[in-house]
Formats: C-alpha cells, structure tokens, sequence
C-alpha cells in the first residue's frame, strides 16, 4: 500500500469521507504539487477502506479565481463541493448521546501560506453553522450582516493561533 493510501485510510478511519480542496495554483510551479495530489487522489481510487467511505478531491485555484482580494469568490468552491459537504452533516449530542452523526470532513491544502487555507475553512464554517442555526430555527446571515462580525474575528484569531503554532511561538 502506498503512503498516500495508508495516509487516508487513517483519516477515513477516524472521519468518515474525505472531500480534498487544493488551492494551489493550476499553472506556475504550485501546478506541479496540485497534479501530484490529484494524481495520488486518482491512484488511491474509491472506496477507500472497508467501510465504504470516499475520497472525492477538487482543485480551486485560490488566487485565480479569488484575485484582487476578491475572497468572496470562495463561495465558487462551495458552489462545487457544497452538496457533498451538506451530505456529510455534523455531529450533535444531547447529554451524553450522540443524537447527529458527522459522516465525512473537508481537509483543504495550499503551500506557502495559511490565509488561503483559513478563507476556505471560514467559509466551509460560515456555511454549516448557519445550517445548524435555520435548523434551531434561527436565521443569520454571516457574511453580510454586520452584527455578526465577531464570526470574522473569531476566525482571525483561528488564523493567527494557527500562524503562531506553526511558527513554533506560544499563543
């Protein structure tokens, strides 16, 4: 078994499905990691363990499409991946007892930089909570409405804690 393989199975295992987002760049020397990932994706093939469970895999070229600081242009993705990623749920409990189950997860990569990476988890948060809210029967909308910008600062703070591990400095 390759690594890669063993690699997922691992996740898979412990997730569920596996939807992959590669934000790296289709053209440039970023391309060359994009191609290998979308290779071993490809290779890996599906299911992927003996629960059944998948890895799907779709490559966002981050800055193309979200260039000029255009972040909102994630929502292209989501566009693509949302389905699934709605399929795949989230987990809740009542007490003690798991009354939801979560069955897959959305692990995304870029290379140089975590803000790619934090834009697309931010909106992939943004999206679920506010599932999980009109499920409670509450409607907020938090990319637009200003009196939620603590979701913003929350995932700035998520961004710089993250930053600062990977720097190897305390928080």
């Amino acid at each position: 078994r390759s690594e890669e393989k063993e690699y997922f199975k691992h996740l898979t295992e412990r997730y569920g499905n596996i939807q992959c987002a590669s934000l790296v760049e289709k053209s440039g020397p970023e391309s060359t990691v994009g191609t290998k990932f979308a290779d071993a994706v490809e290779k890996i093939g599906n299911p992927i363990d003996d629960k059944g469970n998948r890895l799907f895999f779709e490559w966002f070229d981050f800055h193309s499409v979200c260039k000029g600081m255009r972040f909102e242009n994630v929502s292209r993705l989501f566009d693509i991946i949302g389905p699934r990623l709605d399929s795949f749920g989230w987990t809740e409990m009542t007490g003690e007892q798991i009354t939801r189950q979560q069955t897959g997860v959305l692990r995304t990569n870029c290379m140089d930089c975590l803000d790619r990476t934090n834009v697309a988890q931010s909106a992939c948060a943004r999206l679920v909570l506010e599932k999980q809210l009109e499920v409670q029967g509450v409607t907020i909308d938090l990319q637009s409405d200003p009196s939620t910008s603590w979701f913003n600062s929350l995932w700035a703070d998520n961004g710089d804690s993250i930053s600062r591990q990977y720097a190897g400095t305390a928080a």
